[in-house]
């Protein structure tokens, strides 16, 4: 039966059951909006840039764009993107590792989130925009600088009277410094490619990255400026890192916890099922049900399929929303609800791995008890691309590397591995491990 969580600023809705759950996605835009939720949390018109970028509650055609790019394009191209994807992450460890602390084991402590999320950024980088951008340090600084002030100037903004919004923004964000400068390399590289579909030409040497593919998916009849292609491709690489990230961190701590089924996954990515994989980024099934255990046991956030009540909304079973509310599914709650899963408290890395009573449930799954991703038609275009990454990661410590947690000294308690911030969990980072080449 749901039920009211009250907050500062509005009333949340949990729904679990299958029928709310599907209801929930059948609702249309103009009664409960995604769209409308992610405004309301980041603040985009404030926080996002300088000059204002505004989003409307609902979405329009330029959707359909964004959702092809993503689960359609990117999906298909993560073949031939591996080599260059793989190249850059082993590169990029082994410089992250010489800055590490080395013990008198040869071990060096890893601080798990930092050195993540600037690998994923670098990725993602090449990934959205190209691989000059890959190489590009300031703007890979200016990225992760973006990521950290923009959620921080939203929280901020939400509090004060709008007539300052502006200002407080301006001051938490440095005057948009990030932003600026991330709009300063892209623009010209945007201009020319707005320039060559305006005028039909076919470039020379066409770019294969997420921006082209958006800027080819983009409206025809309101061509976007210069300006707005940034704003849009930005939007787009922003809600591409952060959570990939922060799950990639979870991951890895636990394959240094459980060093029983590292040999396991060590053994699979020595394997011909590996060289598959890097074909045609699919498989490992092992480390496929030990990611997503990883994520049942770790999720980033207590609940999932946010949406923003626009207008009245009735379930079925009689339950109402009013305008301003939240529904919401809490995935947390049900992640460990024993009729979910069983044992649901033991980690249990096979759990998600076919046996003769059941076949395999993947990562990449969508379904009413698995709402990672989201649910139905708003479900995350980009699951694909974010799983072959996350398999990535685990593949090249596990055959690069030997890895372990660090002892803990006589009388202390582990530290913790996360924080709590409204329903976000987000891994701390002093969360580390300790890495050693493998000979």
């Amino acid at each position: 039966m749901p039920f009211v969580v009250d907050t500062e600023t509005t009333h949340y809705v949990p729904v679990s059951s299958m029928d709310h759950i599907i209801q929930l996605d059948q609702a249309s835009g103009k009664e409960l909006s995604l769209h409308a939720a992610a405004k309301e949390i980041l603040q985009p018109k404030y926080t996002y840039t300088a000059h204002g970028f505004e989003w409307p509650d609902r979405r329009g055609i330029e959707s359909t764009g964004f959702s092809r790019t993503l689960k359609n394009l990117l999906t298909a191209h993560l073949p031939s993107m591996i080599p260059n994807i793989d190249n850059t992450m082993i590169r990029t460890i082994e410089e992250q590792l010489e800055h590490c602390e080395l013990d008198d084991q040869s071990y060096r402590k890893f601080s798990i989130q930092p050195n993540v999320k600037r690998l994923i950024t670098i990725i993602n980088n090449g990934i959205f925009f190209g691989p000059e951008f890959a190489q590009n340090e300031e703007f890979t600084n200016a990225a992760l600088e973006y990521m950290d002030l923009v959620p921080a100037a939203a929280e901020l903004v939400k509090i004060v009277p709008g007539v300052i919004a502006p200002f407080v923004a301006s001051l938490v964000t440095q005057r948009h410094r990030a932003s600026r400068t991330m709009h300063r390399f892209l623009a010209p590289v945007v201009q020319s490619r707005l320039e060559a579909r305006a005028n039909l030409e076919k470039q020379a040497n066409e770019p294969v990255d997420c921006m082209q593919w958006l800027i080819d998916t983009s409206p025809k009849k309101q061509p976007w400026t210069v300006t707005r292609a940034v704003d849009e491709v930005l939007a787009v690489w922003f809600s591409s890192v952060p959570q990939l990230s922060m799950t990639a961190s979870y991951t890895l701590y636990e394959l240094a916890a459980h060093p029983d089924f590292c040999s396991l996954l060590r053994t699979e990515s020595g394997s011909l099922a590996y060289g598959n994989f890097k074909t045609c980024a699919e498989g490992l099934v092992l480390m496929d049900s030990f990611i997503k255990e990883c994520v049942r046991i770790n999720p980033i956030d207590a609940i999932s399929c946010r949406r923003k009540v626009l207008s009245p909304f009735e379930f079925s079973d009689g339950t109402r929303l009013s305008p301003g509310d939240w529904a919401c599914v809490p995935q947390q709650a049900m992640w460990l609800d024993p009729k979910n899963f069983p044992n649901p408290h033991r980690f249990d890395p096979s759990r998600f791995a076919a046996t003769n009573d059941r076949p395999s449930s993947q990562l990449t799954e969508v379904s009413e008890t698995w709402v990672l991703w989201g649910y139905g038609r708003t479900a995350c275009p980009g699951r694909f691309f974010a799983t072959v990454l996350i398999k990535l990661l685990l593949a090249n410590i596990l055959l690069r590397y030997d890895l372990k947690i660090p002892e803990i000294g006589h009388g202390e308690k582990p530290a913790a591995k996360s924080f709590t911030w409204r329903s976000s969990i987000v891994p701390r980072d002093s969360m580390a491990i300790l890495l050693k080449a493998r000979p």
